[in-house]
């Protein structure tokens, strides 16, 4: 069914979830350990279970990435996006394009 999907990442090597249909979404991770994290989101719009893209790999349901990071020619370096996670609450807002 239709959802927004999260991915939360420790490394470059698993960066590129949670479901709910809404204009807002507030996603929470329980026991998550301090230290650098990136996060990529993306909108199933059509309940396919992926992210769907054009021929040229384009996609063409809504997705963002922490930091509001974009790439060139693809996603964002993990760089871009990661932020860093303390030991207390942490929260962190992105935008779906």
């Amino acid at each position: 069914h239709q959802g927004i999907y999260c991915c939360f990442c420790l490394d470059y090597q698993h960066f590129i979830g949670a479901a709910a249909n809404a204009d807002k979404v507030l996603v929470k991770f329980a026991d998550v350990p301090a230290g650098t994290y990136a996060a990529a989101v993306f909108q199933d719009v059509n309940g396919n279970g992926k992210m769907d893209s054009n021929v040229m790999g384009i996609p063409t349901e809504p997705f963002g990435f922490s930091n509001n990071a974009t790439g060139r020619f693809g996603p964002p370096k993990f760089d871009q996006a990661k932020f860093l996670m303390a030991d207390t609450a942490t929260s962190i807002k992105l935008d779906l394009n």
